[in-house]
């Protein structure tokens, strides 16, 4: 992403650059805050590419903007404008206050999000294949990395504790699987959900499509587990089970196997991102979960 790239799509769209690039920016994508002719406040999210994944997952988050915005059953930013080019894909959209750290998140706000993912996962997919694509996760279990588990997860006692799960990562696929795919937001965590007055403005829709909900409704507490957060998980699954009308005990094996998975396989390569206080909770995390796992 280039200076130029970014300053293209302002003047193709009207605006005003007003600040250096957001939080959320990524190497392909930048987001900046703009002003409009009249005055108002934005926000321009630009992704240089011409082809690829990153060119497809633009493309997605736009068409998710202009197609599905209402049929979602959870609030996103507006879009007012927008520029595809062949090198380029601009969104310009409302602007909302920044999100909250997980810290900051009430019980009652957490049991809110349970609500709206039970909305936008009952989301009609769309037609096309460009929103039907394996779940991360579900591939990772397809063919896992075992000894690179083993190699990591080595704190006392944790070798023991983990031999059964990593000798049958079967087992955690399969209580993965059984909640039916539907249509996901694809990258759900405190970072991209904006606080604004009672209401979530759900913003970063290049992830969207169909996937597992087991792995979305646990992926904010993978997130927030290094700050010391512990989501209230079982009130969550409760509310969410009754909403979607789902079998409670299946929905909950099957975020006890996500978490413990997403864990397990994905998170070690993140490990140097966090201070030794957040390796610490992670790690007591995997053996709260690895116990709970084995008494099911």
């Amino acid at each position: 992403m280039t200076e130029d790239d970014v300053a293209a799509a302002a003047r193709d769209l009207g605006v005003t650059l007003t600040a250096s690039p957001l939080a959320g920016s990524m190497s392909a994508s930048c987001v900046h805050a703009v002003t409009r002719a009249d005055g108002t406040r934005a926000v321009l999210k630009v992704t240089a590419a011409s082809e690829g994944r990153a060119r497809q997952a633009a493309e997605r988050e736009l068409s998710v903007y202009l197609h599905l915005r209402g049929r979602l059953g959870v609030r996103t930013p507006e879009l007012l404008g927008h520029r595809l080019s062949t090198h380029r894909v601009a969104v310009l959209l409302s602007e909302h206050p920044a999100p909250w750290p997980a810290t900051r998140w009430s019980h009652q706000r957490w049991l809110g999000l349970a609500d709206e993912l039970a909305r936008l996962h009952q989301t009609p997919v769309p037609a096309g294949p460009g929103w039907r694509r394996p779940s991360w996760l579900e591939a990772t279990l397809v063919s896992p990395d075992v000894s690179a588990a083993v190699a990591f997860w080595s704190w006392p006692g944790e070798p023991a504790l983990l031999a059964p799960v990593l000798a049958d990562v079967e087992s955690l696929r399969d209580a993965v699987g059984a909640v039916a795919d539907c249509f996901l937001h694809g990258d759900c965590h405190t970072d991209n959900l904006l606080v604004e007055g009672d209401q979530l403005v759900w913003t970063d829709w290049q992830g969207a499509g169909v996937g597992n909900p087991a792995v979305e409704l646990v992926f904010c507490s993978v997130r927030a587990t290094p700050a010391g957060v512990a989501l209230p998980q079982e009130a969550m699954v409760r509310r969410y089970a009754a909403a979607r009308d789902l079998d409670p005990g299946v929905v909950r094996r099957a975020c006890l196997a996500a978490e413990l998975a997403t864990f397990l396989f994905t998170w070690p390569e993140y490990a140097s991102f966090n201070t030794p206080a957040g390796v610490t909770r992670v790690h007591d995390r995997v053996v709260a979960l690895a116990r709970a796992w084995g008494e099911r």
